[in-house]
């Protein structure tokens, strides 16, 4: 399901896999629950983007399996 979100607080991580990527997690309030989302983004450019931000918005396809997992957001795109 392809979604939009604007995310306030959030922690920018790196992996070491493929010459590293940047990724960001964060608490958000998704269907009258908090939440934790990790948003993956689809291209290198945008992760180079995210250190000079103290709020974003993202569009990517949300992944939600059940309200004791986290929400994975792929493929994001900063719009």
């Amino acid at each position: 399901m392809n979604v939009n979100f604007e995310i306030v607080n959030f922690i920018i991580l790196s992996t070491g896999a493929d010459g590293g990527h940047h990724y960001l997690k964060s608490e958000i309030e998704y269907k009258g629950n908090k939440r934790d989302l990790v948003v993956l983004f689809k291209s290198k450019e945008d992760e180079k983007l995210l250190s000079s931000k103290d709020k974003i918005y993202v569009a990517g396809n949300l992944i939600d399996e059940g309200v004791e997992q986290t929400l994975m957001l792929l493929d994001s795109v900063l719009i």
